[in-house]
């Protein structure tokens, strides 16, 4: 019975490790660099291929209809919405970039990179890896931990932040996003390009020297819209079978 349970909830507690070992690893050990940004990624998919044992083919690289809606629709809706939050924010004089001291195209270009790199990496360990091991504990339980998993290693490196609570709650509710649309297109891909694209806007706030409430304030409508988009797009191909494991699906 014992071994039994230990079996059951090894892959559980090998996930959790190895999301809080990226974390540390991105954040400590490793010097923090674009390149850096990819270690949750790299580690998420040796363990899935040779810890886990797991095909490729079930991992999510495939693109379908449904993913190409939905990056495409995304990426739409996400440049409408920032152009006009950040044009708002700006007139309002809640932020402007202009006020750090060196700040140039190089150092946007820096940051941007970072944090498209750091999503990218944050999709492939948490989705891909943690999502598709949680599995075969059933689709709810495999969503709840891969979300918990994300917020436990923020949770982790903003303690003590201004607004902590509301940090965890943008967290929670962007990780339950971004995993519902990897389970709804089947492809790590619209979630990694989305994903990617708010980090890169939430970059430039930072840039600007956003408050955590503003830069809250802006992850909270740009996650429900993607939720909205994803829902919508994929309604359209209603009758096609859902969810992941029909990513390569025309």
């Amino acid at each position: 019975m014992g071994t039994l349970l230990l079996e059951r909830v090894t892959p559980a507690l090998r996930a959790l490790v190895a999301v809080v070992s990226a974390q540390l690893l991105v954040y400590t050990v490793i010097p923090f660099r674009p390149g850096s940004a990819l270690t949750g990624a790299l580690l998420g998919l040796a363990l899935y291929r040779w810890l886990d044992r797991r095909s490729w083919a079930d991992f999510g690289f495939g693109l379908n209809r449904r993913s190409l809606e939905v990056s495409r629709w995304g990426l739409l809706g996400v440049a409408v919405y920032s152009a006009l939050f950040l044009a708002a924010m700006h007139a309002f004089g809640l932020f402007r970039w202009e006020s750090i001291p060196g700040l140039g195209p190089a150092a946007v270009g820096r940051m941007v990179l970072q944090v498209v790199l750091a999503a990218a990496g944050n999709e492939f360990l948490i989705r891909g890896y943690v999502f598709r091991t949680m599995d075969r504990y059933g689709l709810l339980t495999a969503g709840l931990l891969s979300v918990a998993c994300t917020s436990l290693a923020q949770w982790a490196f903003a303690f003590g932040e201004p607004l902590l609570v509301l940090r965890l709650c943008e967290t929670v509710s962007a990780g339950a996003v971004f995993t519902y649309i990897f389970y709804r297109t089947g492809s790590i891909w619209p979630s990694v390009i989305l994903h990617g694209a708010v980090s890169a806007i939430t970059g430039l706030l930072l840039l600007g020297g956003a408050s955590v409430g503003l830069y809250v304030g802006f992850i909270f409508p740009a996650v429900v819209g993607l939720f909205l988009v994803t829902w919508w797009r994929v309604s359209r191909w209603a009758g096609m079978h859902e969810g992941f494991p029909d990513s390569q699906a025309a």
